[in-house]
């Protein structure tokens, strides 16, 4: 299985990986003007809490999630509630061995290998899938789950194909592209350290990785998912 040598498997029942990276994002419009660089810290814990700092000219923006529950905080300190169909899929798999739908202890979970593929050297294509309840909540999280690896010669994966949840209706998920490389091995797992989000072939954002700690070291703690109070977790 791929996921094993990339180190991306997770232990039955271990306690969630807290993950921090710190980078450079740069933002682009739709005509493909790009805009300056800013500093970026990401923090994740698990599958389910995440956090997006980014130092603007005008100030910080921070993006939290913690399960259904988040909020957007502009640089003025306003406070925007995420809709619980934002929160379950608005992060990007920039660290797909978080992805409960890659967690093959899960028996819930559904990979499958559809064999050699050729373009744009492309070796081949895993798909992965999370089988949910039939309640909203469940539902949003498994629509939210389907992944889809392309895999290079490396049979490291090249582009990841995920959806995100559209945020006025829930039944609509909107298809992205995560374009991965620069690998490298922090603590035994490949990390891709250029990731380039795209929307409809179209590039959004390109994030670069200076240096990302997993573990203890990321030195991750449960306020940096504490949603405002204006945004209390699981608000609709």
């Amino acid at each position: 299985m791929i996921l094993l040598p990339l180190g991306w498997t997770q232990v039955l029942n271990a306690p969630p990986l807290d993950v921090r990276a710190v980078g450079t994002l740069t933002h682009y419009s739709p005509d493909g003007i790009s805009y300056p660089p800013v500093n970026f810290t990401v923090k994740c814990r698990g599958s389910k809490q995440y956090r997006l700092d980014i130092q603007t000219a005008k100030g910080m923006t921070t993006t939290i999630v913690n399960d259904i529950g988040g909020a957007f905080i502009a640089t003025d300190g306003g406070v925007r509630t995420l809709s619980s169909s934002s929160a379950v899929s608005i992060r990007p798999p920039i660290f797909p061995f978080l992805l409960d739908a890659l967690n093959l202890n899960d028996t819930r979970t559904h990979v499958s290998d559809s064999g050699p593929l050729l373009p744009s050297g492309l070796r081949q294509q895993v798909r992965a899938r999370l089988d949910l309840g039939p309640d909203v909540m469940s539902q949003l999280r498994g629509r939210a789950s389907d992944t889809v690896l392309w895999l290079g010669a490396d049979n490291r994966p090249m582009r990841i194909d995920f959806v995100r949840v559209a945020a006025d209706n829930h039944y609509v998920t909107v298809p992205f592209s995560l374009l991965v490389s620069d690998y490298r091995v922090v603590n035994g797992i490949a990390i891709a350290f250029r990731q380039e989000e795209q929307l409809q072939g179209r590039t959004v954002k390109v994030m670069t990785f200076q240096t990302v700690q997993l573990g203890p070291s990321a030195a991750v703690s449960d306020s940096d998912f504490r949603v405002p109070s204006a945004a209390p977790g699981g608000a609709q």
